[in-house]
């Protein structure tokens, strides 16, 4: 070959000079079809396509139309939802997908439920977006919500304080009252470290601290208040605003004995608000726990067990279990029925401490269910429980259900398998405890 290389060679080795490239894109350029939408508008009327579907108003009819294609060898007369649902479902069976009317019915993986009802719902706050079935429960429910809930303009954590000290003055004269209010108080543990309650020993210093709210809010106003609970200086400020009374006051019989309360504690370090702290009246009945019994280090199953009953008991105050510890189902708390059998059966534990009985015992005579005898033994009253049931024995399995058979009444099923251990074998029958 000579060099240079001519331009008609160049060409020959160019792929846009061989006659196999440009007749493909001539036949490419050929196959390009205009949208049957173009179509429709050029011809001012509906076209059909091979096996399409050919939709035709009926001008007489307006909500009528005829259908004309696909599996209809001739026209049909069909409602206008019929008409779009069978030209849907015709171009869905093309690509292989179900049909329309065959698709099975949507299920909710994550099922919400109402916030106050445990309905399953399908609304939810503006704000917040948490989940109610009516806007009736979102109603109910608000004087709840409403120190949750994100809104403009909620109330401030004066405000929630506001209502417990409320509820507290209405309490103050019924017992089962205050002890409801008393566990809801300490349940909400922001609250309480928020405000001082959880360095309270005993009950009349809660009661002391509410008094003390009470007027500082009927003084102050919730919105000046809520300025040093951002600002950490709560006890400071209420220290100054106590000291600052009794100048104006001097010698004013009025003035509550709470105030020289509060001074005398700010002396040891009654820090408002403390939330690093733990709760006072917990580590004070464990303190009392050590002076009754002496614990050691190598306390068997049934001695740690009976130890930490007794770390519940002998708090000033929420020194009942409820059904959320595991106390209330091993030492029968769960066969109670009234507060006062619950009150009773707290007195009667109470009265084995004071009486000096050893920790061991104790243990060995609730391992053995013989607690019952052994309060008999030393004079314990035991008269306002039903001498029918054994409340001091460990409650077995068959115990409970979710009928009313055998000792006692119903009882949360779940609650039970909660806390059950992981290898015991758990029945569903329902069975009936022999009385």
């Amino acid at each position: 070959m000579t060099y240079p290389i001519s331009q008609s060679q160049l060409l020959v080795q160019s792929p846009d000079a061989l006659s196999s490239a440009r007749s493909t894109l001539e036949k490419e350029s050929a196959q390009l079809e205009k949208s049957h939408r173009e179509l429709e508008r050029m011809m001012m009327m509906c076209t059909v396509f091979n096996d399409g579907i050919l939709i035709h108003r009926n001008p007489e009819k307006p909500e009528y139309a005829l259908v004309v294609g696909g599996r209809i060898p001739k026209a049909k007369e069909m409602t206008l939802g019929e008409a779009e649902l069978f030209k849907n479902n015709s171009i869905r069976s093309k690509f292989g997908l179900e049909l329309l009317g065959d698709m099975p019915p949507k299920r909710i993986f994550c099922s919400r439920t109402c916030r106050r009802c445990n309905r399953p719902s399908g609304l939810r706050c503006s704000a917040c977006r948490t989940c109610y079935c009516s806007k009736l429960c979102q109603a109910k429910d608000w004087k709840r919500h409403v120190f949750a809930c994100c809104a403009k303009g909620r109330p401030n954590d004066v405000d929630r304080l506001k209502i417990m000290t409320r509820q507290w003055i209405f309490a103050s004269q019924d017992k089962s009252s205050r002890t409801t209010l008393l566990t809801a108080l300490f349940s909400d543990g922001d609250l309480c470290k928020m405000f001082g309650f959880n360095q309270c020993v005993e009950e009349f210093e809660v009661a002391n601290l509410f008094c003390i709210y009470a007027n500082l809010v009927q003084s102050v106003g919730s919105v000046n208040l809520q300025h040093y609970v951002d600002e950490q200086l709560l006890g400071d400020f209420i220290q100054s605003w106590i000291s600052a009374s009794q100048i104006h006051r001097p010698g004013d019989d009025r003035d509550c004995p709470c105030f020289p309360w509060f001074l005398s504690k700010r002396l040891t370090g009654f820090d408002i608000p403390h939330k690093e702290g733990s709760y006072t009246y917990q580590v004070h009945a464990t303190i009392n726990l050590k002076r009754y019994f002496s614990p050691g280090s190598g306390l068997s199953h049934s001695e740690k067990s009976v130890a930490s009953l007794y770390s519940i008991l002998l708090r000033d105050f929420n020194n009942i279990p409820d059904a959320s510890t595991v106390e209330w189902i091993l030492f029968g708390f769960c066969y109670c029925i009234s507060t006062g059998h619950r009150e009773a059966f707290v007195a009667a534990y109470l009265e084995l401490a004071k009486n000096g009985t050893p920790l061991d015992q104790i243990a060995k005579a609730w391992e053995t269910s013989s607690l019952q005898h052994l309060k008999k033994s030393q004079g314990i009253d035991i008269s306002l429980l039903n001498a029918d049931i054994d409340y001091f024995q460990q409650s077995s399995v068959d115990e409970f259900g979710i009928s009313s058979h055998g000792r006692g009444q119903a009882r949360p099923f779940w609650l039970v398998l909660s806390l059950l251990p992981a290898r015991v074998p758990i029945s569903l029958e329902v069975r009936d405890t022999p009385k």
